[in-house]
């Protein structure tokens, strides 16, 4: 499939499967223009795993149920809750994180702990990818 893009004065033609052949990818792309309801798509039924992509997107469903306010609010966790990529949560067992910087260490350092406290924030995985 080809893409044209439209890049500052240059028209580029992009094909995704030359890019996956160069990088031993596999590359999926849904996008919608939301003015005309037109799609692009590439691999549309291709499962992608999360990774830490999700982090953003449970961030800001906490980011949108909370107000300003409660992110000043700590949260504890236990030392049992700690997973093995925590450079941020690791050092905050004894006094708590507030969801501020639990967020903060989600996006910023891809904190896995710090991930599954907001999605515990959030009611669960099934919350966020159901929308509320």
């Amino acid at each position: 499939m080809v893409f044209c893009l439209q890049d500052c004065q240059a028209r580029q033609k992009l094909n995704l499967a030359d890019l996956e052949n160069k990088y031993n990818a596999v590359i999926g792309v849904y996008a919608v223009d939301m003015e005309n309801g037109k799609k692009i798509c590439y691999k549309p039924d291709t499962r992608f795993s999360y990774c830490s992509t999700h982090k953003v997107f449970t961030a800001a469903e906490l980011l949108r149920q909370k107000n300003t306010s409660d992110l000043n609010e700590i949260r504890k966790f236990s030392a049992e809750d700690i997973l093995s990529y925590a450079p941020i949560t690791k050092d905050h067992v004894a006094d708590g994180m507030t969801l501020a910087e639990i967020c903060s260490a989600s996006l910023r350092w891809s904190d896995n702990t710090a991930a599954n406290l907001i999605l515990q924030e959030i009611a669960g995985v099934e919350n966020f990818k159901g929308g509320t």
